[in-house]
């Protein structure tokens, strides 16, 4: 009886050993691990181009997280009509929900000239609409950085 005692207790004590190296190495693996980025989202307009009238309709929306703890988001539109006409704009907004309630409490927009030259607006918001910016206030002052051009080819 004792023998069968000794048996189980070295069994016990390799289990131990053997799961506190397997936790062990878990955690190394996962401290000196590359960080994990997150994959950019893109929306495609599946009713196809030119489905909307105008300067309004958009072929796609990319929106890209980048990595974990990052502190910028990066927003890409694309138009399916890549010129205007007269006093018209290719305008393009996203929404920002910062306080977790599913309501928009920012809206980031871009507005492309006729000429090609852009400018870029920061809206708070009334955070009472999930697809829209309700009781706009501009303008606030931020730190995006943006651009505009034609992809040649598209």
């Amino acid at each position: 009886m004792k023998e069968q005692h000794r048996v189980r207790r070295g069994r016990a004590r390799r289990l131990m050993a053997g799961g506190v190296f397997v936790i062990a190495g878990f955690m190394i693996a996962t401290v000196f691990a590359p960080a994990a980025s997150a994959v950019p989202i893109t929306i495609v307009d599946d009713a196809g181009a030119d489905d909307e009238p105008g300067q309004k309709d958009l072929n796609f929306l990319t929106v890209d997280y980048g990595a974990p703890g990052a502190n910028t988001i990066d927003v890409n539109w694309g138009w399916d009509d890549t010129a205007t006409s007269g006093n018209n704009t290719r305008d393009a907004c996203a929404l920002f929900d910062s306080d977790g309630d599913g309501f928009a409490n920012f809206s980031y927009c871009i507005i492309v000239q006729t000429n090609g030259t852009s400018t870029d607006q920061l809206y708070s918001c009334g955070d009472t609409a999930a697809d829209r910016c309700t009781n706009p206030r501009l303008p606030i002052a931020d730190t995006s950085t943006f651009a505009a051009s034609i992809v040649p080819d598209s």
